[in-house]
């Protein structure tokens, strides 16, 4: 998967991305059967960990296109598995109209959405209102919710935990090298005592964020709000790395509130999954 992205993505600013279309074609994913990986259920195919370490590289280079919720749809449902196409799910989010759920990448013309995962059918939903959130998400507010999340709901929270770990990670790499590029006075910022306190505690989150992430795997009771956990020190990582950035960090050009939106924005996705009952 590294080495796909990799090629596709490399070292791209996200902002050249963020809006336009996936530097990655869904058709490629396909082809190199990593839409398939999940689809048998665990104890006969890849556990949850392995999972995991897939979806912290996917947040690495943080890709605008379906692939964890699809995974986690397909693992879950016939109905997902036979679609076809890319799956998504309708949560309830803090803020949403009661009744109505938000559907990460529910504005892609092919995507379908799982109306329940109690032999549930995978729908095209006709009545969608778009949303300002993450354009890396490509949300819409779609009038239902998907029924029956249960233990789906956990796993889907721990695989947005381990991507925002991913995210975390790709904006430490990112202000520590802006920090040795930048200069001020003559010397580089990151030589300033200030900014290697800030680099050093964004580091810190990030080590957090990945293991609060394997913990959540290990946890299963508590999944949930630990996913929530791990999702706020991603958060914390991100504010750190537009404060190393300075007045560039506030820029459209730079790119880092993308990263920022899109885990604000997987938080109130666990946020929401937390308040359904999961057995």
């Amino acid at each position: 998967m590294r080495q796909i992205l990799d090629k596709q993505v490399g070292d791209r600013n996200i902002a050249t991305f963020a809006e336009a279309e996936s530097p990655v074609q869904w058709d490629a994913l396909l082809r190199a059967g990593w839409v398939e990986i999940a689809d048998e259920p665990e104890g006969e195919g890849l556990s949850l960990r392995d999972l995991v370490e897939v979806a912290r590289v996917w947040g690495t280079y943080c890709v605008p296109l379906p692939f964890l919720i699809t995974l986690v749809a397909r693992r879950n449902s016939l109905g997902a598995r036979e679609s076809g196409g890319p799956v998504t799910l309708s949560i309830p989010t803090p803020g949403i109209t009661t009744g109505w759920g938000l559907a990460p990448f529910g504005s892609r013309p092919d995507i379908g959405v799982l109306d329940s995962f109690d032999d549930g059918t995978v729908l095209t939903v006709s009545e969608r209102s778009a949303t300002d959130f993450a354009p890396t998400l490509q949300c819409v507010e779609v009038p239902w919710v998907t029924k029956h999340l249960g233990v789906v709901g956990r796993e889907l929270a721990v695989l947005m935990a381990a991507e925002a770990a991913g995210i975390a990670r790709t904006l430490v790499t990112s202000s520590v090298n802006y920090a040795r590029e930048r200069s001020q006075f003559g010397k580089p910022v990151g030589s300033f005592q200030a900014v290697k306190h800030i680099l050093a505690d964004a580091h810190i989150s990030a080590e957090q964020a990945d293991t609060s992430a394997l913990w959540a795997v290990a946890d299963p009771d508590r999944a949930l709000e630990i996913s929530i956990h791990a999702i706020e020190l991603a958060v914390d990582v991100a504010e750190r790395a537009i404060q190393v950035h300075g007045g560039m960090g506030f820029t459209w050009e730079m790119g880092l509130h993308f990263y920022l939106r899109h885990l604000l924005t997987l938080r109130d996705l666990v946020t929401g999954l937390s308040t359904v009952t999961c057995s």
